[in-house]
């Protein structure tokens, strides 16, 4: 019996040395293909700049709003009770909408920031599969993922040529509606 669990422990070592010997492995940098991607850092560049001036619109209205508060509440001792409840009333209502105004802006900016790197992953995905079927690579690990990798299974730099011949810029303004495109 003792013979016949050494003699299939041993056929279980060989089949998986046998087929990590087969297995071919690749890594990638993620973060180096982010900056060295063309497309993705020129609209990442765009809906930066979008940012830049969202924030400067923010900090303007919101300048320009606490402003009027301060105003009302210098007045308040000169006007009457129900005028100044009035305008304080129709300043709640004015920062209500200004609220939502920037968060609608702020939820269109967010999808854009999505859909560049759907439009990136998307990509990506798909050069890797063909790069792992032309170089025979059975597994492909992101570099941040693993402790050590020798430099010589790096497929990095193949897979930023083909991305930037491939993807040549992304249209920050076209959403991907994945659900239209399965009708």
């Amino acid at each position: 019996m003792k013979f016949l669990k050494f003699i299939s422990a041993f056929a279980f070592l060989f089949l998986i040395e046998n087929a990590c010997a087969q297995t071919k492995i690749g890594i990638i940098d993620t973060s180096k293909i982010t900056e060295k991607s063309t497309a993705y850092t020129e609209a990442s560049k765009l809906v930066g700049n979008e940012i830049k001036n969202y924030d400067e619109s923010v900090t303007q209205v919101g300048k320009s709003f606490s402003k009027k508060v301060e105003d009302l509440e210098k007045k308040k001792n000169v006007m009457s009770s129900k005028e100044y409840n009035r305008k304080r009333d129709e300043l709640a209502k004015e920062e209500e909408e200004l609220q939502k105004k920037f968060y609608d802006q702020r939820v269109k900016i967010d999808k854009k920031v999505h859909n560049i790197n759907q439009i990136l992953d998307d990509n990506l995905k798909k050069i890797v599969n063909v790069l792992a079927k032309e170089k025979n690579i059975t597994i492909i690990f992101n570099k941040a993922a693993t402790l050590y990798s020798d430099d010589s299974i790096d497929i990095t730099d193949d897979i930023i040529t083909k991305l930037n011949k491939e993807l040549k810029s992304i249209d920050i303004n076209l959403p991907q509606n994945k659900s239209s495109d399965s009708k």
